[in-house]
């Protein structure tokens, strides 16, 4: 399927390769674009409830005010995606991978995924002391309380490597790190991250 969209003419097909396009208030809805390479693409407010992107890689793309309802993203490479203000109620989000993607004021009503793997895939960046705090002290459980202690009394290498994950990815601080178990349940924590970076998730 060939489509004129802000003056350009586009493939809009599977395995199409739509890098770096401009598809900004494109209307594609239900469009089949499994497997696309849509990494950089300019995807701000387009019509994509229905669509099927399944495996595709939206990359650094803009998905920002975007209408995602209903849309396959399943096993979607959504690093480094802009999501703020996205519509996923009704997605399916299963295996994507959404790390370092915005997913602020995001509305994920009701979407299917696996909630654990798609927020410990994000990237949280800076957060309040108190979750920051949390957050070290589940990374200290995983590396082990010695090790972590080491790295922040002596600046040696960070504990974590390919062989050990962090639990959730957030910029860690030194100076408020005391050494304790953590104090919030898994969906105590998923809801005070969501909260504090506005994202919304309602099941």
């Amino acid at each position: 399927m060939r489509k004129i969209i802000n003056g350009q003419e586009y493939d809009l097909a599977p395995y199409a390769n739509l890098s770096n396009a401009n598809l900004s208030n494109a209307n594609l809805s239900n469009a089949d674009l499994f497997n696309a390479n849509l990494f950089n693409a300019n995807l701000s407010n387009a019509n994509l409830s229905n669509a099927d992107l399944s495996n595709a890689n939206l990359s650094y793309a803009d998905l920002s005010n975007a209408d995602l309802s209903n849309a396959s993203l399943s096993y979607a490479n959504l690093f480094n995606a802009n999501l703020s203000n996205a519509d996923l109620s009704n997605a399916s989000l299963s295996y994507a991978n959404l790390f370092n993607a915005n997913l602020s004021k995001a509305n994920l009503f009701k979407a299917i995924y696996q909630i654990s793997q798609l927020l410990h895939n994000i990237q949280w960046g800076i957060l309040s002391k108190d979750l920051t705090l949390e957050l070290m002290r589940r990374d200290a459980i995983i590396c082990g309380g010695e090790k972590m202690q080491d790295w922040i009394n002596n600046n040696n290498i960070c504990p974590f490597n390919d062989n050990i994950k962090r639990d959730f990815y957030f910029n860690e601080n030194k100076d408020i790190y005391i050494s304790g178990k953590p104090q919030l349940n898994d969906l105590e924590l998923f809801k005070a991250l969501c909260k504090e970076k506005n994202i919304t998730i309602t099941i």
